[in-house]
């Protein structure tokens, strides 16, 4: 990143407050990052981290997360390809989703977070006569996603959504985790229910999508210095897995917090109590 003199200069040039990135060290970062995940592993852009860095990240990750209307308007204007959006979000309405599909001829991926999400899914992709990929959202005890035993309800009968194939599941976990062990033991438990959805309803899931939530420091002298050891770590627990699922990571703020800074001028000093 830039050194502070430089930012101080450019921010009495262009005024505050202002947004400043290094593109060149946000491409350096998600380089580094597939050499030690390696190739095999695709990268997903959760948008929500910075919608500014969309354009610049087109070429550099395999997917982009959208988890809202306002999101989908930006990968649209900035020409993002249709079968590089996972289209996401607890919320998806009918008009939305019916966009996506009659006026962009639908996405690479949608998630399901709810049967209800699923029936308007199928109900739209049947109006629209498509057949779409969908991964099915499992949750950790969060707000996102369901529970195992509807994970379990929907996949065995998914014969009655003919025009959904459910590649995978798909799972986010929180963010900022500190610990490997923690990712370690998800890992195994996302493994362990696509085990069991095989062994009891034949379903072989063939994309695993999951956000470990890899931590990054903001502040003090730790900030723009993240290192990657954790992710080296995390490398490992996934090859065992790469034989079984197309793995896709999902990060955001992993990607792009080394990149950039916010940048404000002081409006006012005052002293209280001494």
């Amino acid at each position: 990143m830039l050194e502070i003199a430089k930012i101080v200069e450019l921010a009495k040039e262009h005024a505050t407050p202002m947004y400043l990135f290094d593109l060149d060290e946000l491409q350096s970062r998600v380089q580094a990052m597939k050499e030690i995940l390696g190739e095999d592993i695709r990268l997903c852009y959760a948008m929500k981290a910075n919608p500014f860095l969309v354009d610049s990240m087109k070429q550099a990750v395999h997917k982009f997360e959208v988890c809202s209307p306002g999101e989908f308007a930006i990968c649209e204007r900035e020409q993002v390809a249709m079968a590089d959006i996972v289209l996401s979000g607890v919320n998806k309405e009918k008009a939305d989703i019916l966009h996506v599909m009659k006026d962009c001829g639908g996405v690479g991926v949608y998630t399901i977070e709810s049967r209800t999400q699923l029936e308007l899914l199928q109900a739209c992709a049947k109006e629209t006569n498509l057949t779409i990929r969908a991964l099915i959202r499992v949750t950790s005890g969060n707000q996102f996603g369901i529970d195992e035993a509807e994970v379990e309800r929907l996949v065995s009968h998914r014969e009655n959504y003919p025009n959904i194939d459910i590649h995978g599941i798909q799972c986010y976990t929180g963010t900022q985790k500190k610990k490997i062990d923690h990712i370690t033991k998800e890992l195994e438990w996302l493994d362990g229910i696509c085990d069991m959805l095989k062994e009891k309803y034949g379903f072989n899931a063939r994309e695993l999508e999951y956000g470990p939530g890899l931590p990054v420091s903001y502040f003090g002298e730790d900030a723009f210095n993240n290192s990657y050891d954790m992710l080296k770590e995390f490398a490992e627990d996934l090859k065992p897995l790469k034989s079984k699922y197309k793995i896709t990571l999902e990060m955001g703020r992993y990607m792009a917090a080394t990149c950039g800074v916010y940048v404000s001028s002081v409006a006012d000093t005052k002293t209280n109590k001494g």
